[in-house]
């Protein structure tokens, strides 16, 4: 072939078209529905004249899915109209859905272990069909809908007349050589309509469509497609309907004719229009009279920007497309759970609300809350408020009652329980910071105390008192009929040291410790039952041969066979030494709990961890192992011995006792650069040696994300997409393993999930189109992105800068923490400069311009990419020598004949000092303007308002020279400028900037000369902002009937000095770190920024508007 041949290239992009249509997978479900059948037949939404149609009863969470799903199916702006531009106006009537008309059958909108989630959806034009007999079933229902919807590059549309006349034929799926002979077929007869063509028309040609939309003539009704709804069941007694709710988005629809309600049947594709009509039947009563409501914030805010964006683009960029599809879905399991670790690193409510939406789209549905450990105690109660105030890392790492409502609202919106636990009587040491007396003291081996606490104390009736406070408090505050009150791993050692509970087990005749965990066991679940709650507990209770109530809830973790547990019920687990040793990156470590290995090494734990004894090596897991792989293929049980649960469950069950699994789910156990999913995937719940009744037991299982090495840096990414594995394992039917099929569509899912805007990790080298738009733009455009994400439309602000005072240490108390964090920011904020607050360097400024202090506490510590901006510093007074020795002794690194070498800020003035680090800029006073003049920031000398600085000797700068200090300055002089330039300037926004506070509650506490002079200029001239440092933390001070926001960040290395006050304060935060403003036209954003997570979430968000 020549190679300037057109028509040869012609018939090469035409060949290439084929080959990509024949490739194309979206569409593909995850997790698989129980029965799917589908046509080749292509549909098409247009989001203009497409509605949502809400059937029998409504709800508000109804509502609001609507809202969200709306916003994820039509995610692209550039959509216009097919129906005059590539469709024919015959076809175009039969093959646009125009609603989906959603049948929900129970008023009943109750959240718990037995709600349907079942559902049966129908995808023809013009209207489909969603039923189901609660509004959790159209939740999962939504989603396959929006999972089904495709947005397709307008041109993938060739003329219509090219399209078959009859729909192509139903095909079931159920086995892969199916599959395989439709997509020869599709793409075959692709192929004879590209030939058929010219090579320019063929290039339009990558799909086959069918002329008449409708999937009455294409879909058959399978006999193996059930529907899983039971009409029986339905109840409308003392049900309300509502009236039939129309959601329209973005645009009023014209008036069209109301649909009848859908019985439920066992053929699921029988069109609404053909269905019986039974007056009594609570889903026809609203049949005569329709009323549309429009959903503002579609029809109104995306509409006019639809009208915006379409006089902008006049040809249409992408239309959404579908497929006919009939599903008939239910759950496999009804426990379909995923425990995340709020103890061992704080996740922000945000993070955790990120995840809900993640097991949303997985359908999964319960969370589980680990709130509480030996690290931290992160749930503010109010029956026992020094649980968390001396309990957890810090105040901020808690959440509120507020916060968990927002939590367990947002989760019931998306269909997701949440059950809390409260681990006893092991993992308590963080009770013990606010209440001792709860714990169990230890002895050494003579008899003495040794100072460490153990867990919980089973001898006194205030353990149990304070135990029925929690519980009661947790029934009020998380509404799920579960508590879950783990058990897990007591280190009995402490226990048996202890000579008072010896005395008690004597004087209550109990013969072992097995028998003082029954006891505590009993009263805790008596407990928990007269709070209303149903309860879980971990395996470790029924492997200490504890007697449990029978409505008990076990679940398994351990992959390991527990047969060689000792008498005290300890049964310990295997060494990761050699598991981990081939792989030297591992995710975390291997508990659900940090004793389980991690807590072992810690220098931090109590004799909950260290009682543990040393030495025992159980047997090695047998079977498939979480840390090397299976025997054979994966999932492979008949090629090696059954993994170490088998027994475990077999045990639970055959005892009668309802179960949940775990154990071969631990995601933090998972391995980098391997395929860990799959055997996530391999797993098989049921496959242990079982009777009938013993399987049906099996509630369900749980993925885990232990938290010792996670947190809201790397914990959706983490969890996601490996834990749709396990989703998909709890919710599709037995006999889906095809590993290959399940490998596409994970795949497919976490683009999914990436195009969504959550992190999702990938599971090989197999490119999204976004991560690979991500890749050509380079990391300069992702941060801009993400700079866009954060700060919303108008993409960057239109100043960003950070805020730092008090910092040069030469890298020492915290210094080094708070650069790296700010580096971590900056890499997200791209910054325009940083303000430097005063106290550059510790302890008494530079002794010269040669001073290596500037390297070590500047230019080594803040080198990071991020940083190389400039830096607009003022003077404090430390850098006046405030912290210089008595008496005439030069700087340490001068030397004792140089007369130019002495503590002055004269050094930070000098020019000398930009050239060696050119981002520095430093004056006693200075103006800068931004924005073309709508920005004036005003910088000032503070020391020299200070009159109790006069009195000090560094007044006149130590040494042998006296020059540049307080003495020789004027601060009438400087009040004269800072009211001059502030009286010329003409800009929207004014900031000044001191090293001094105006107002503060930090240990220095307000500055009463700037009171006096300063104060009344920053009021006369409408100042917005007043940005110091000096008091070394953070803090947002606003007083009343005043437009001036006074912000502190003097938290740039050490923080040793509590607040003192809290007067006219909305924000204050003893701890290292800095703060961040981005400013636009009318608004300015500070953000309050702490080490503690390295800046991963702010402390506090500020929003300043701009005064007139």
């Amino acid at each position: 072939m020549r190679r300037g041949d057109g028509k040869y290239r012609r018939w090469w992009l035409a060949a290439f078209a084929i080959l990509m249509a024949c490739e194309t997978h979206a569409g593909r479900l995850w997790p698989k529905p129980q029965n799917q059948t589908f046509s080749t037949n292509t549909l098409h939404l247009d989001p203009k004249h497409f509605s949502f149609r809400t059937k029998a009863y409504t709800s508000s969470i109804l509502e609001k899915a609507y809202d969200r799903y709306a916003a994820l199916m039509f995610d692209k702006p550039d959509h216009e109209d097919l129906g005059a531009s590539a469709l024919s106006k015959r076809h175009h009537k039969h093959s646009s859905i125009k609603y989906l008309d959603v049948y929900v059958y129970s008023f009943d909108q109750s959240l718990n272990l037995d709600t349907d989630e079942s559902y049966t959806l129908t995808v023809e034009a013009p209207v489909s069909v969603l039923q189901c007999h609660t509004v959790y079933g159209a939740l999962r229902g939504l989603e396959t809908l929006s999972q089904l919807l495709d947005a397709a590059p307008h041109d993938s549309f060739a003329d219509t007349d090219l399209w078959p006349d009859t729909a192509a034929p139903v095909t079931d799926f159920s086995l892969p050589w199916h599959a395989l002979s439709v997509a020869v077929s599709n793409c075959w007869h692709s192929f004879r309509q590209l030939v058929s063509l010219s090579p320019a028309a063929a290039l339009h040609t990558l799909d086959a469509h069918d002329s008449d939309g409708g999937v009455r003539q294409g879909l058959e009704s399978p006999d193996t497609l059930h529907s899983p709804l039971d009409t029986e069941s339905f109840d409308s007694s003392n049900a309300q309907l509502s009236d039939d709710s129309l959601i329209i988005f973005p645009a009023d629809l014209a008036d069209d004719s109301s649909t009848a309600a859908p019985a439920l049947q066992s053929d699921p594709l029988s069109s609404a229009s053909e269905l019986k009509k039974d007056p009594s039947s609570p889903a026809n009563i609203q049949d005569t009279s329709v009323h549309r409501r429009k959903h503002h914030k579609h029809s109104k805010s995306n509409k006019k920007h639809h009208k915006k964006h379409h006089k902008k683009h006049h040809k249409a960029k992408v239309h959404y497309v579908i497929n006919a599809t009939a599903v008939s879905d239910a759950p496999r399991f009804r426990h379909r759970g995923l425990l995340l670790d709020t103890s061992r690193h704080f996740l922000p409510v945000q993070t955790i609300k990120d995840h809900l939406d993640a097991m949303a789209w997985a359908k999964m549905n319960v969370f589980h809350w680990h709130l509480i450990d030996d690290q931290s105690f992160s749930w503010q109660t109010d029956q026992l408020p020094e649980l968390s105030r001396q309990g957890a890392f810090s105040k901020r790492h808690t959440y509120t009652r507020r916060d968990v409502a927002d939590i367990i609202a947002y989760a019931k919106d998306r269909g997701v329980r949440v059950i809390p636990e409260l681990d006893t009587p092991g993992h308590t040491a963080s009770w013990g910071k606010g209440y001792p007396k709860l714990l169990t003291q230890c002895y050494d081996e003579q008899g003495l105390l040794n100072g460490r606490l153990g867990p919980l104390d089973p001898t006194r009736n205030s353990t149990y008192n304070a135990l029925w406070l929690l519980f009661r408090e947790a029934a009020q505050v998380f509404p799920d009929s579960y508590l879950h009150l783990g058990g897990d791993e007591v280190p009995f050692d402490c226990w048996q040291s202890n000579p008072d509970v010896q005395d008690w087990m004597r004087a209550n005749s109990l013969g072992s410790l097995s028998q003082l965990e029954t006891y505590f066991e009993g009263r805790v679940l008596d407990l928990a039952t007269l709070a209303g709650r149903s309860y879980i507990v971990w395996q470790d209770v029924l492997d200490n041969n504890v007697t449990l109530k029978p409505d008990t809830v076990v679940h398994v973790w351990k992959w390991w066979p527990v047969s060689t547990a000792s008498s005290t019920g300890n049964a310990s687990q295997p060494s990761l030494s050699h598991s981990q040793s081939s792989h030297p990156i591992p995710i975390a470590s291997s508990s659900p709990s940090t004793s389980r290995h991690a807590d072992q090494l810690s220098s931090q734990q109590s004799s909950q961890q260290s009682s543990q004894q040393p030495g025992h090596q159980p047997p090695r897991p047998r079977g498939c192992q979480l840390s090397r792989g299976c025997p054979g293929e994966v999932g492979s049980y008949s090629a090696g011995e059954e993994p170490g649960w088998f027994p475990e469950m077999e045990k639970v069950t055959a005892q009668g006792f309802k179960t949940l699994l775990s154990s071969p789910w631990y995601l933090n156990l998972g391995r980098y650069a391997a395929d860990d999913w799959a055997q996530y995937y391999a797993v098989e719940p049921l496959a242990f040696n079982g009777t009938r009744r013993q399987h049906g037991l099996v509630m369900g299982g749980e993925a885990c994300m232990w938290g010792e090495f996670v947190d809201a840096t790397n914990s959706m990414s983490a969890t996601w997409p490996r834990a749709a594995a396990v989703a998909e394992r709890l919710w599709s039917h037995q006999t889906v393993r095809d590993r290959h099929d399940a490998e596409q569509r994970l795949q497919e899912h976490r683009c999914r999930m990436l195009a969504r805007g959550l992190l999702a990790q990938p599971l090989g080298p197999v490119a999204c189109y976004p991560t690979a738009f991500l890749a050509f733009i380079g990391i300069a455009g992702i941060t801009t992105i993400l700079a866009s994400v954060l700060y919303g439309e108008g993409a960057r602000p239109d100043i960003a800068f950070l805020v730092v005072g008090d910092w040069g240490r030469l890298g020492e108390f915290n210094q080094s923490l708070v650069a790296e964090a700010m580096a971590f920011r900056a890499d997200i904020l791209h910054p325009d400069f940083v303000l430097g607050m005063g106290d550059n360097f510790y302890p008494n400024g530079l002794g010269s311009t040669q001073d290596p202090a500037f390297q070590q506490s500047f230019a080594d510590l803040y080198s990071a990419p991020s940083l190389q901006v400039p830096w607009y510093n003022v003077l404090g007074n430390h850098d006046y020598g405030a912290g210089a020795p008595s008496g005439d002794a030069p700087p340490s690194h001068c030397a004792s004949t140089d007369q130019g070498c002495y503590f002055s800020p004269v050094h930070q003035l000098s020019w000398e000092l930009g050239a060696r680090d050119k981002r520095w800029f430093c004056e006693r006073a200075f103006q800068k303007s931004f924005s073309n003049g709508k920005v004036d920031m005003f910088f000032y000398d503070t020391v020299p308002f200070v009159q109790r600085y006069y009195r000090e000797k560094w007044a006149t700068n130590i040494g042998r020279c006296c020059f540049g200090g307080v003495v020789e300055q004027s601060w009438q002089a400087n009040l004269l400028e800072l009211e001059s330039r502030l009286a010329r300037s003409q800009a929207q926004w004014k900031i000044v900037i001191g090293h001094h506070p105006v107002y503060s509650n930090g240990h220095h506490n307000s500055t009463a000369e700037l009171i006096q002079h300063v104060q009344p200029l920053l009021q006369k001239y409408g100042v917005q902002v007043y940005f110091s440092g000096h008091d070394h933390n953070l803090e947002y001070i606003k007083l009343p009937h005043q437009g001036t926001h006074y912000i502190v960040s003097g938290a740039g290395s050490k923080c040793d000095r509590p607040f003192t006050g809290q007067t006219n304060t909305l924000f204050q935060w003893q701890s290292s770190g800095f703060v961040t403003a981005c400013l636009k036209e009318d608004t300015m954003e500070c953000q309050f920024y702490s080490i503690e997570d390295n800046a991963a979430s702010p402390l506090y968000t500020l929003t300043v508007p701009r005064t007139s």
